[in-house]
């Protein structure tokens, strides 16, 4: 029989894991997830590893805990006393700040660095953004991460976190059960051997724990009946001792068991408490935390509490982590220690970016909130507020709360403060009109006390103005803003944000200089979310004005930026969405489809960004020819025209009118039929807001123009648009091509002679753009053209490389040897075009030269 030990059948999975760190040593680190149920032996395993590494390489070692509520960046406070620079790190102000001093701590490639961090399955919002960043770096210093965790359900945050590490810098370990040949060596007979198999499923704890406690009268029937009999064999000091530890999640140290109670302080080392118990560093912990779970049910309500409320009040004295403090205010049902420190803890969390401890240390307030000053619950409830916008939730009751108890106040800057966060909680719920009136409100509460606080107001009421298509009012706005504001804040931030939107809405790209401003000046403020919110302006600015190549170069920075740096206020949700849609636009209609539907069925989206995904897809549909595109189409006007603000009105104008023209035909010219309903609607809008939102406004005139509903073309409609309607068609087509526009470019080619309607065709059938290609095909039919390119075959629409047809079809001149200047003669479009083509074919293979993707394009043997 074998001595017991839960390291037992664990030599591959050491020497897998000392190879790890042998990499790490030689500055190629790497992330090792560790997974298994409670009691597989995990935290042995990884014990055993850090005992045996090389001594060179400094051990770190932290726990998330089991509490009511995760301690912000816990397992890196449980470092500092092995690494004292941790501390200074810790205490480095703004988050970011933080973040990036406990970077460069632990990866200042002084000494190999191994990392352990056990149960990230109870891990906080900051220490899973610090772990993040850790993975992205990690390939390049000499690390090795360590994550144990047990199996966590789909959607879960660290489920997200493991995904989101690079792939190729992660390993996974998945620690199986114990065979039955182990457990017949370690058990004293075959009988007993299969007992025990039966009862545990080979898991390594509960064998050991069983075989432990066997005895003449054989094996106890569970693990709750051998724990419940060992501390029923405890007696005095050793079982309060047992007791006090077992309701502090982890491990507690030595110093708060003396604290309270001297007694047992002398106890810890006393003895070995029933074998329950063990002293390292000076800490005690159980062995397992199943046994600590279980001693801990074990105990009376009335027990449970008061051991709670000692740790707490040792605790204060200390001055122990304010989360820890919280779990134990909550397990002593201590009212007025839970009102106490509640809200302490939940300012602290705010502080780290823990939005989601932060939130749940407020909702453990309830209705015990109302006992606490007025003045108290408004700031705790926009903090709830902010907190649940920055992880997407509806904060709308929180921000109301606040309204209501603020309303009437001494305070009005706080009533206004709350009704600003109540309107960003409405237009992140998608309820614009209520989220324009609660922005109205909140300025005519401080109009008669001017300063930054009514600055702000009036700067939201400048951002909805322009959302409106108020340009001239929402300059007004934003002016005033900046008088009331002349240094830089929020207010002013937000101000010359709007300005910049509305210069590009009338004259892109008059105002990208401001908002590239206005995003610098946020990001000098620490105010990252609205550096994004100018960033976003930028790209959706650019992409409306057909600028793709810029816009895809900003979201690929952006979608960088969220990858690498959590709290930049970049969301990869977003980048993904716009990202989608771009690659619609320029011609990978169906690719934009299923990556648009996969964001919508995936329901991490909030609501706003939700509607923008499905519009942008009922949009696709619509140029893919989709049977469900009208039925999606109207989906989304109806929310538009419901609640939607005018710049959303104008845009799905646009899109219904492209859907007109492309399914429905167009009447003929000359002739006055009764119009539909959506093209009254489209020309009112086309008359009122035509020299406003200049590119969306051109483009729903084009549709118009095209299908005979208007007879011509505002002049402040962009000049590309108007060349499609003046005999400009080729340079107009030109100009859409060099900006990878192909469904534009077809759409001008279609006004031309006969080549240039079969070069539309082309252009239609590389897009998979059916309507567009029937509408083409029908028309050059009707003119007697018999020669027509065929589409293509449903066999050879996918590629097995993953590249649309048209990029398959650069690829193949490629391989050829064709220059770019070659490529552009025989596809008959500009040398810029087919640049752009190969660039993109070159970042779809991953590769670096034309050489490499003529190699992966050669047929199998």
């Amino acid at each position: 029989m074998r001595p017991l030990s839960e390291v037992i059948g664990r030599d591959e999975v050491l020497a897998d894991l000392r190879a790890h760190v042998e990499h790490a040593r030689r500055g190629e680190g790497r992330v090792v997830v560790v997974r298994g149920e409670a009691g597989i032996g995990k935290t042995t395993v990884v014990r055993a590893l850090a005992d045996s590494v090389p001594a060179d390489v400094r051990v770190l070692c932290g726990w998330c805990d089991d509490l009511q509520v995760a301690r912000p960046l816990g397992p890196i406070w449980d470092m500092v006393a092995d690494l004292p620079e941790l501390r200074e790190a810790l205490a480095a102000g703004a988050p970011a700040a933080v973040r990036e001093s406990i970077l460069e701590v632990l990866c200042a490639r002084v000494h190999p660095v191994l990392l352990v961090v056990e149960d990230i399955h109870w891990a906080d919002d900051a220490t899973r953004d610090l772990l993040l960043l850790l993975g992205r770096r990690i390939q390049r210093v000499p690390l090795t991460v360590i994550l144990t965790m047990r199996d966590v359900p789909p959607g879960d945050p660290v489920g997200a976190l493991i995904g989101d590490l690079p792939a190729d810098g992660v390993r996974h370990v998945e620690l199986e059960r114990w065979s039955a040949e182990i457990v017949a060596e370690l058990a004293p007979s075959p009988e007993v051997a299969d007992r025990i198999l039966e009862d545990t499923g080979g898991n390594p704890y509960l064998v050991v724990a069983l075989l432990r406690g066997t005895s003449d009268s054989g094996v106890p029937s569970s693990v709750r009946d051998l724990v419940a009999g060992f501390v029923s064999r405890l007696r005095g000091t050793d079982l309060e001792l047992v007791q006090l530890v077992s309701v502090v999640p982890s491990r507690v140290e030595a110093g708060l068991i003396a604290a309270v109670d001297p007694v047992l302080g002398e106890a810890v080392a006393g003895g070995v408490h029933g074998g329950l118990l063990r002293e390292s560093g000076g800490y005690v912990s159980f062995r397992h935390e199943l046994t600590r779970r279980t001693v801990e049910e074990g105990l009376s309500t009335a027990r449970r509490r008061r051991l709670h409320s000692a740790v707490l009040a040792a605790g204060e004295r200390l001055g122990v982590d304010v989360a820890r403090l919280a779990h134990h205010a909550e397990g002593a049902g201590d009212v007025e220690a839970m009102l106490r420190v509640l809200p302490t803890a939940a300012r602290a969390a705010a502080e780290r970016h823990s939005h989601r401890q932060a939130i749940a240390h407020l909702s453990g307030l309830g209705s015990m909130m109302e006992r606490l000053p007025v003045e108290e619950q408004v700031e705790l409830n926009c903090m709830w507020a902010v907190e649940a916008e920055a992880t997407d939730a509806d904060g709308l009751p929180q921000a109301l709360r606040a309204v209501r108890l603020s309303r009437g106040g001494s305070d009005p800057r706080a009533h206004s403060w709350a009704l600003i966060l109540a309107s960003r909680a409405a237009w992140g719920q998608a309820d614009w009109p209520r989220a324009v009136e609660l922005a109205d409100e909140a300025a005519g509460v401080l109009e008669d006390t001017p300063g930054e606080e009514f600055a702000l107001a009036e700067a939201y009421r400048a951002r909805y103005a322009a959302l409106e298509l108020d340009l001239d009012r929402a300059v007004a706005l934003a002016r005033r803003a900046l008088e009331l504001a002349p240094r830089p804040c929020t207010a002013r931030v937000l101000a010359t944000n709007v300005l910049g939107l509305v210069d590009n809405f009338r004259n892109y790209p008059t105002g990208s200089p401001r908002l590239l401003d206005a995003a610098e000046m946020a990001e000098s403020l620490a105010l990252p979310w609205w550096a994004q919110r100018a960033r976003s302006n930028h790209v959706d600015t650019a992409m409306d004005a057909m600028d793709f190549p810029l816009a895809r170069s900003l979201l690929a920075a952006e979608t960088h930026r969220a990858r690498t740096d959590p709290v930049s206020g970049a969301t990869e949700p977003w980048c993904a969405v716009k990202t989608a849609f771009l690659d619609g636009l320029t011609g990978h209609h169906h690719a934009a489809i299923a990556a648009l539907g996969r964001l919508i069925d995936g329901g991490a989206l909030p609501p706003t960004l939700q509607w923008q995904a499905g519009a942008y897809r009922a949009h696709m549909l619509e140029r893919a020819g989709a049977p469900e595109a009208r039925e999606a189409l109207e989906g989304c006007r109806a929310w538009t025209r419901d609640q939607g603000p005018r710049e959303s009105q104008l845009w799905m104008a646009w899109v219904g009118a492209e859907f007109r023209w492309l399914h429905d035909g167009e009447p003929a010219r000359g002739t006055d039929p009764a119009p539909e309903p959506e093209v009254t609607e489209s020309r009112e809008l086309l008359a009122r807001y035509g020299g406003v939102a200049t590119w969306t406004a051109g483009h729903l005139a084009l549709r118009l123009w095209l299908r005979g509903d208007v007879d011509a073309m505002p002049d402040s409609a962009p000049a590309p648009l108007r060349w499609v309607t003046d005999g400009r068609w080729r340079q107009a087509a030109d100009w859409f091509g060099d900006r990878e526009a192909p469904f534009e470019q077809a759409l001008a080619l279609t006004r031309g002679d006969v080549d240039a309607r079969i070069e539309a065709l082309r252009l239609a059938y590389g897009m998979e753009a059916k309507p567009l290609a029937a509408r083409v095909r029908a028309g050059l039919v009707a003119d007697g053209v018999t020669t027509l390119p065929r589409g293509p075959r449903p066999a050879t629409r996918h590629s097995v490389l993953g590249l649309t047809p048209r990029q398959e079809e650069v690829l193949a001149l490629v391989r050829e040897g064709l220059s770019n200047a070659d490529i552009a003669g025989r596809l008959v479009i500009s040398v810029r075009t087919a640049e752009n083509h190969v660039a993109a074919v070159l970042t779809a293979l991953g590769v670096s030269s034309r050489e490499e993707a003529a190699r992966l394009a050669e047929p199998p043997p």
